[in-house]
């Protein structure tokens, strides 16, 4: 029953970071925020790729005005945006 409350909570965050395209109001780094931490430590990969996606169509519809949009952020936020989307690399 947990798992379904965080899906479902997750479901109404993602649509919430999907409505506002190309803007940014100030409440969404806080849910951006919640749903980043969630992607970092779920175990489900389905839940975690959704979330990835979401952000990542933030990061994409938000990319031409990005400068200005980043400002709403905090430096720790910026930083958990940056890990979550920016996936690692590993050399050999």
């Amino acid at each position: 029953e947990i798992q379904m409350a965080i899906e479902l909570i997750l479901q109404y965050a993602n649509q919430i970071v999907l409505s506002c395209p190309y803007t940014c109001p100030s409440y969404l780094p806080k849910v951006m925020m919640a749903v980043a931490l969630i992607a970092r430590k779920s175990k489900l990969k389905v839940l975690h790729h959704s979330v990835i996606e979401v952000l990542r169509d933030f990061k994409r519809t938000d990319q031409d005005t990005w400068q200005v949009h980043e400002k709403a952020f905090r430096k720790e936020e910026l930083a958990v945006l940056h890990n979550v989307l920016i996936s690692p690399n590993y050399y050999v």
